[in-house]
């Protein structure tokens, strides 16, 4: 990969920013189509030899308004251009597909500034998503060819929220949220590793999000935040290889609940902006939790929520002059608690569940050498 950034300041608040960037690489796939011998496992015969490009291209715009003392409006516009190219070398001919997304989005959002330190604001915008090369990698019509039929997914995004820092070491922000999908990117089936994507009718996922930090004194601080969100098929879905989705069904995938709770402690006190970090020992212990989740779009299967506690200890010390270092040790899982840390949506037997990790430990150092 490599790419260039621009950066210019034409004067006062106004700037000029470009960039332009590449990449490429390289995916050999083997599918286990079986077969031993004594000088190790055969690859078997190749199903597949394609040549896959994705290329975009995005231009956009942005101003912000100061209409009054207390009132900011934000404006903003996005062209984007998609271009798919697919180039099928196993059989005779070539056989080479392409698609190409096109879509012009406008976003607007106020602001009151109610007082210094407290925000009211409201924001609507509209999206645009394009399948992946993984997520069209598989046709729903004619397997393991290139799907060149999946759309772009087209959302309204709405939240209203408000942020409060009523002092330097307290922040609270919360927000309600809106966005409503046509043509939504969603997996109909996993077969043996062969996930098949569809468009979805219509989707709306609708949440809340509630987020809080607060250093109690010089040692201790303490953050958390809940998301809490309602994702549902809002239109009946007739996916191409399985049943019916019927109008109100949830999407799979996503848990209704989530919540994060940080406790810290510093044995010198916490960094702040003009303070470097100090020596001596810091100690984090975290708690993840996450609701049950449908799996399959017919919510007939679900995976269990579950809870658990995670540790780091760090250590910075100046073991010589003008360098420094910070040794640390982390434990996550640490009651080491079994749970599903993640489905498989929608797979076709059944096999839809894989393990959290165990109880993992992680220990590393790490040094600054000021040049």
């Amino acid at each position: 990969q490599l790419g260039l950034v621009f950066d210019h300041r034409l004067g006062g608040d106004l700037s000029l920013m470009a960039r332009v960037y590449g990449g490429t690489r390289n995916n050999l796939q083997y599918q286990s189509l079986g077969g031993a011998a004594a000088n190790g496992q055969q690859s078997g015969t190749p199903t597949r030899n394609e040549w896959n490009q994705a290329s975009n291209q995005d231009f956009f715009a942005q101003a912000n308004w100061f209409l009054a003392d207390r009132w900011t409006l934000t404006t903003g516009v996005r062209s984007s251009r998609v271009d798919f190219q697919s180039r099928d070398d196993l059989g005779a001919g070539n056989i080479a597909d392409s698609v190409q997304y096109r879509a012009t989005n406008p976003v607007l959002g106020i602001t009151w500034h109610v007082t210094d330190s407290w925000n009211l604001y409201a924001n609507q915008g509209k999206g645009f998503e394009t399948p992946t090369l993984s997520e069209a990698a598989y046709s729903s019509t004619s397997s393991g060819k290139f799907n060149t039929t999946l759309k772009a997914a087209r959302s309204m995004h709405r939240e209203f929220g408000s942020k409060w820092t009523p002092s330097a070491k307290s922040q609270f922000s919360a927000a309600w949220f809106t966005i409503e999908t046509n043509n939504d990117i969603v997996s109909i089936v996993n077969d043996g590793g062969r996930a098949v994507f569809d468009n979805a009718t219509r989707t709306v996922r609708q949440g809340l999000e509630l987020h809080g930090r607060h250093q109690w004194d010089e040692h201790w601080k303490s953050l958390g935040s809940l998301t809490s969100m309602r994702a549902n098929y809002d239109q009946e879905f007739l996916p191409k290889l399985s049943d019916p989705v019927r109008s109100g069904n949830s999407m799979p995938g996503i848990p209704q609940q989530q919540a994060y709770i940080s406790l810290q402690w510093s044995e010198r006190g916490f960094s702040s902006p003009g303070r470097p970090a100090a020596s001596g020992v810091e100690i984090t212990l975290d708690w993840l939790a996450r609701s049950a989740l449908w799996v399959n779009d017919t919510n007939t299967e679900s995976a269990s929520g579950y809870g658990i506690f995670n540790s780091r200890i760090k250590h910075r010390f100046t073991p010589l002059d003008r360098i420094t270092a910070e040794a640390y040790l982390g434990v996550d899982n640490l009651a080491n608690r079994p749970y599903i840390g993640s489905v498989i949506v929608n797979q076709s037997i059944g096999q839809f569940y894989e393990p959290g990790m165990p109880r993992a430990w992680v220990i590393g150092l790490q040094t600054k050498v000021p040049l």
